[in-house]
């Protein structure tokens, strides 16, 4: 007869080893650390998007399909343009680039940074993913707009998201959150690395809100806005 102590060891080491495959939500997410997946749309250019926003838990590439929900929900963090730290404040003050005009003037210009920060020391995907993520451009922008289907997912009062369908059917996420300004009910702003032309002040943006998604040009570089960063594929 088999020891009944051995039996119960045995059947809890079998229960562990069962239970070791089933991911934990704090095991199956990574923090935004430049790991994020990226997606081939099947986009004219070849480019290929971030799944997530800077700062936004991404999917581990190790446990498909585990919490898909709870990352579009997370938007990731906003930085000003060409800036490195996120932060929850965003004035004309405490922009790291920014100077006075004049004692008597409220403006502010930018000082020592190129019309396209894309690739350089101030593109904020670059420096802080590394490897061959950048910042997108307006025109990297435009083609998502022409070349992809747009769908609304309404299913969280808080949130809306808009889902670009590519030409090869994968799809990306862009989630929208509450917005107190002026008329609109829901906003979401991403950077591109292109400054606006003849203008120090302010950068191209993509904007989505529940009207539409567009590319803007009034978006002070102070501001915050969040990023989807890119790999370009080479040519």
């Amino acid at each position: 007869m088999k020891n009944p102590l051995l039996l119960i060891i045995s059947g809890l080491a079998i229960l562990t080893a069962c239970n070791s495959d089933e991911p934990k939500k704090e095991e199956a997410w990574t923090p935004n650390n430049g790991n994020c997946e990226y997606i081939d749309l099947g986009l004219p250019s070849g480019n290929l998007w971030a799944y997530a926003n800077i700062g936004a838990p991404v999917r581990n590439p190790f446990i498909e399909g585990w919490g898909v929900d709870y990352s579009m929900k997370q938007l990731g963090d906003r930085y000003a343009w060409g800036e490195l730290l996120n932060k929850d404040v965003f004035t004309p003050e405490n922009y790291e680039y920014s100077l006075p005009l004049s004692s008597d003037d409220n403006q502010y210009a930018t000082d020592g940074i190129v019309a396209n920060i894309s690739l350089s020391q101030f593109d904020t995907a670059h420096n802080i993913w590394g490897g061959g993520w950048q910042m997108p451009s307006r025109d990297d922008f435009e083609e998502l707009i022409n070349a992809c289907e747009q769908i609304w997912s309404i299913d969280d009062p808080q949130y809306e998201t808009l889902i670009l369908v590519g030409p090869n059917n994968k799809t990306i996420f862009f989630r929208l959150r509450q917005c107190e300004e002026g008329n609109r009910r829901l906003l979401a702003q991403f950077w591109t690395g292109e400054t606006v032309e003849n203008d120090s002040q302010n950068a191209y943006a993509l904007e989505i809100d529940e009207n539409g998604i567009r590319i803007t040009t009034a978006i002070p570089k102070y501001e915050g806005c969040y990023i989807r960063p890119i790999i370009k594929q080479k040519n």
